[in-house]
């Protein structure tokens, strides 16, 4: 039989059992002590916790949630206990979640992943979710709401596509660069500008680089000062393409800045190479009117000295045999006013010094005959013609405008010392704001003559002077450099432009823009060669002495008596007193106190039906052209013969 324990035994046993229960109270009360810290930790942590139990036939079953799952979510998850997860969270269903949870649950490990729920296209949820095991067969899942973050990341791909797309419809550079000066964007136009290919772009190009070298070391220290918070505006730079040209830009910049500190920049770059095109043109037009206003004056009164020459030779040759000894050099001295006589016109031209007889023209025919007559002249150029068939008609003065031609025909032969070939063009063009605005001309319906030639063609510093007077690349004895100058101003004052385009060995191509008329075309006639007399009265008025001696004594030679006045005032005497025997009047336009505008209007209130013969150094342009069109009925330009004068008295008298 057993041994029965003794008492002290029994007494020591209970002890052992009792220490042992103390243990076991002690475990339990620590473990219920740890659970309350974990329960405390998950019910305080500023994140979701779901908790999943896998049940023994592959279910995972929702066993609970801590009070920030309720506040993320916007719902009470003690209404999913129990529930499997694709019952309590539909959404997950179609996702790896699930299977995800599964897996840990039964195997182990941890699984982090981010998830966005979606309805209707809508962002309603985005979460970051650490999956872990509890215990086997228990698993947790700790999420924190990424929502704000994600709607914010959205909202911020919104502006950059934005940005993005602003930046592509502009037409000219947007770039962004770091502190170091390389380009983080540029938009399609800076790439087509620069001429660089998007994989050279995001190769790493420096901004700097784009900026010629010239201007590159100010460039730099701008961008320092932008860096550093100065507002410097706009900055005009020559700017480098890849291929090593350059073109002016203006360029406006901002400082990027994180945190308050600058970390690059961004702005625009404008081509202003139009603007600049432009600004040249106005300059030239501008330097070419006060030119011209100087000459105009110059010309004007050489033609009163001329006249004073043409007329007392004229009155000379008209006594004299032609066999006497000084007939040929009276025929000489003519001859040498007459040469004068060209270039004082060309001065005029220039002086835009007015067309006095303007005609409906169909330029085609005089093209074609102006061409005609120089190739006569010209063998060894070829001229070929290309002529609208149905070219608008232009009112012009058909003389000036054969004086142009001719000088740019000239102009090209001289350039094909070798002979070449000339190409002459005619077409209907119209144009518009933007073309015309340089030229201070309107926009309209315009004539278009083109003359090419194959010539040497002209640098660009020839080029720019090319209208300028007493400009030439000629030897003294081939030129005074009036031609084309008289040439610009004569199409200025038919309200047209003239352009000249032209590269060195290329040849050079001259544009004339006329406005166009509505008018049908009116053909050129010769006037009458023979001096023709009379016996009516002549009232002479001029404020040059010698142009009322010479002219007096012209008409008496013509047969005419003549009354003379120095000045508008006299002439207005002189007039009342013999208005009812003076048949003319021979009006000079330009006198002092009173010009030729008011003396006009003056003679006319005494009698309307008066005749008047306008006389002018210049050719008609401003006031003169006025008093044509309010009925004078004539006009006349120093220096004069006395053909020209006999032949233009007797038109005025002899017409209706």
């Amino acid at each position: 039989m057993a041994k029965k324990p003794t008492y002290k035994e029994l007494a020591q046993r209970v002890k052992e059992l009792e220490k042992e229960a103390a243990k076991r109270k002690d475990a339990e009360e620590a473990l219920r002590k740890s659970e309350q810290r974990y329960r405390n930790l998950i019910e305080s942590a500023p994140f979701g916790i779901h908790t999943y139990r896998l049940e023994e036939d592959g279910r995972l079953v929702f066993t609970g949630a801590n009070p920030a799952a309720d506040r993320i979510l916007g719902v009470d998850n003690t209404q999913f206990v129990g529930q499997t997860i694709d019952e309590a969270f539909p959404p997950l269903t179609e996702t790896e979640v699930p299977e995800s949870y599964r897996r840990i649950a039964e195997q182990g490990a941890t699984w982090q992943t981010e998830h966005i729920n979606y309805e209707d296209q809508q962002i309603k949820g985005a979460f970051v979710v650490h999956a872990f095991q509890t215990s086997p067969g228990n698993m947790a899942a700790a999420f924190i709401d990424i929502f704000e973050r994600k709607q914010m990341e959205q909202r911020l791909r919104e502006k950059e596509e934005k940005f993005r797309k602003l930046a592509e419809l502009l037409p000219e550079t947007i770039f962004e660069m770091d502190a170091a000066g390389t380009l983080t964007f540029v938009n399609q136009k800076a790439l087509d500008q620069f001429g660089y290919s998007p994989k050279e772009f995001k190769a790493g190009l420096s901004g700097f680089d784009m900026i010629a070298p010239v201007d590159r070391q100010r460039a730099l220290e701008n961008a320092t000062r932008v860096m550093k918070g100065e507002k410097i505006g706009l900055s005009e730079y020559h700017a480098l393409r890849k291929d090593g040209s350059t073109f002016p830009v203006i360029l406006r910049s901002s400082a990027i800045t994180r945190n308050s500190k600058p970390v690059g920049l961004r702005g625009v770059i404008i081509d202003i190479s139009e603007r600049k095109r432009l600004e040249e043109q106005l300059h030239q037009a501008l330097k070419m009117e006060s030119i011209g206003t100087l000459a105009g004056g110059i010309a004007h009164d050489f033609n009163n000295l001329l006249l004073g020459i043409q007329g007392r030779t004229s009155l000379m040759l008209k006594d004299i045999d032609s066999s006497d000894p000084k007939f040929e050099h009276l025929i000489g001295i003519e001859d040498s006013v007459e040469s004068a006589a060209i270039l004082t016109k060309q001065i005029l031209g220039f002086a835009r010094g007015g067309k006095y007889e303007n005609k409906p023209t169909d330029l085609n025919v005089l093209l074609d005959n102006s061409a005609d007559m120089f190739g006569r002249t010209k063998k060894e150029i070829t001229i070929h013609k290309n002529f609208d068939q149905k070219l608008w008609t232009a009112e012009i003065d058909q003389g000036q405008i054969k004086q142009v031609l001719l000088n740019i025909f000239v102009n090209a032969w001289q350039a094909m010392p070798h002979g070449g070939t000339l190409y002459i063009q005619t077409e209907n063009v119209v144009l518009d704001e933007s073309f015309v605005k340089p030229h201070r001309v309107k926009p309209g319906r315009y004539v278009q003559v083109s003359i090419t030639d194959t010539g040497i063609g002209m640098n660009d510093e020839t080029l720019q002077k090319v209208f300028d007077p007493f400009f030439t690349t000629k030897e003294k004895e081939r030129g005074t450099g009036l031609g084309l100058a008289s040439a610009y101003g004569i199409i200025k004052n038919h309200d047209g432009l003239i352009t000249a385009d032209s590269q060195k060995g290329q040849g050079a191509i001259f544009k004339i823009y006329l406005p166009a008329s509505d008018k049908v075309a009116v053909e050129e006639r010769e006037s009458a060669k023979r001096i023709m007399t009379g016996t009516e009265t002549v009232l002479l008025v001029d404020d040059e002495e010698i142009v009322v001696s010479v002219g007096q004594q012209m008409l008496k030679k013509l047969g005419y008596a003549v009354l003379t006045a120095s000045g508008g005032k006299k002439a207005l005497d002189v007039y009342k007193n013999n208005k009812n025997k003076i048949n003319i009047v021979i009006l000079d336009m330009v006198m002092p106190n009173m010009g030729g505008s008011e003396t006009f209007d003056r003679l006319r209130e005494v009698n309307p039906a008066i005749k008047i013969l306008l006389s002018s150094g210049y050719s008609i342009t401003g006031q003169a052209a006025l008093i044509i069109a309010r009925g004078c009925n004539g006009f006349i330009q120093k220096p004069f013969d006395l053909k020209t004068l006999s032949q233009k008295i007797r038109e005025i008298l002899d017409g209706d």
